[in-house]
This record gives structure tokens, sequence and C-alpha cells, in this order.
């Protein structure tokens, strides 16, 4: 894997807004240095990522371009400290985030990172949530997770958010489970096309501490 190329791209070629000179000079929000997380499988030690290097300021977009295979998710999985161990593991480099070297906290100060300050949308969104569970209450559970309030108004920041990423009725989508969320996407066959309500869903999740 470690052949294979995987390339940053700070700016898209086409993008209708490019940094300023004052943004590019900004200190980086996250800076990556030399990543390197390695898995040891029974053929061997794989080098899933052996020394990725960049740094994104902010309001700036960066995409990861690669083949598959070659570590664009294992790279954001590492930032995100999601990395199972003890077969994977960071074996080296930084992860600044916030002026903070995010490999080397712990698992408590990670947690209060996570979440709150960081997210990650999943490649396959409805993986990530639990099928048994109401949708509303997992996005919900993310607001009591972090911030001290009641039930109702974790209630009502889950349905601010499903407005806000575009899911159709929300009062009435908030009680459903992810798999039936999916079928109502043939209510609005245009929403979401990439990962359906699920997405939509986890993405509301994700922005719920944005500040």
């Amino acid at each position: 894997m470690s052949e294979r190329s995987l390339t940053p791209h700070p700016y898209p070629p086409d993008s209708d807004a490019p940094a300023t000179p004052a943004a590019l000079q900004a200190p980086p929000l996250l800076e990556v240095r030399g990543l390197q997380t390695h898995f040891a499988t029974t053929d061997g030690l794989v080098k899933a990522v052996d020394g990725v290097d960049f740094a994104i300021r902010p309001g700036q977009t960066l995409g990861l371009v690669g083949e598959s295979g070659c570590g664009k998710s294992v790279t954001a999985l590492s930032i995100m400290r999601l990395i199972a161990a003890p077969a994977g593991r960071i074996a080296g480099g930084s992860i600044m985030f916030e002026g903070r070297d995010l490999v080397g906290i712990s698992d408590a100060e990670m947690n209060t990172v996570r979440g709150a300050r960081i997210s990650m949308v999943f490649q396959e969104p409805m993986t990530s949530l639990n099928p048994l569970q109401r949708v509303g209450d997992q996005v919900a559970e993310a607001v009591r997770l972090h911030e001290k309030v009641s039930a109702r108004d974790a209630r009502d920041r889950a349905i601010e958010m499903f407005k806000a990423v575009g899911i159709p009725s929300p009062e009435q989508r908030h009680p459903r489970c992810p798999s039936v969320m999916a079928r109502c996407r043939q209510d609005a066959p245009n929403l979401l096309p990439v990962g359906g309500q699920g997405a939509g869903a986890h993405l509301a999740r994700c922005w719920l501490h944005e500040s």
C-alpha cells in the first residue's frame, strides 16, 4: 500500500472562493506531519500510511486524492484517533489540532475533542448509525455527551440540524430508525444523492458543535 499515491489538494481548480493572502498566512487549524499508521497482519506489517504531510488553515478546504487502498480513510481515522488497537497503531508523526498534538494526548482528553471540536462523516454512514435506535436520539446523544442540556433541548437541536441538512419533515423523521430513514428517501429522491438521509443524519450529528 505504501507504493500507492496519496495527494493533498488544498484548493479545487474551479473554486469560487479562493483563499485570501491573510488566510494563507494564518496558523494551521490542522497540521499533519510525517504521519505513519501501521497494521500488523498475518502477512506481516502493512504501512497503510507512511509519511503523510499536509496543513489546513481556517476556512480552507483540502481534498485527499488517490486510488482505493492508498490510505485516505486511514489518514482520517488516524486524525480522529479511531485506529483499532492492538493490530493498528499510529507509529510516527504528529497531528497538531488547535495547537496540541492529538497523537500524544490521553484517551480522556481526546474524548473532549472528538465530536466537540472535530468530527468525521464516515464513508458508509448507515453502518455508523445504530439500526435499532431512533436516529433522532442518536443525534441528540451527541449534544448531551458534550453539553449540559435537557433531553427536550437536545431533541430540539437535533431537529434544527435535520432542517439544516435538508431532511424533509424533520419532526416526523426524528423518531424513526435509520433503516426507515433510508426508505423515506423515496419521498424526496433528489435529496442528499450521496449517502441518502443516513448521510444527512450523520452530517447533522457532526455539525451540532460547530462554532
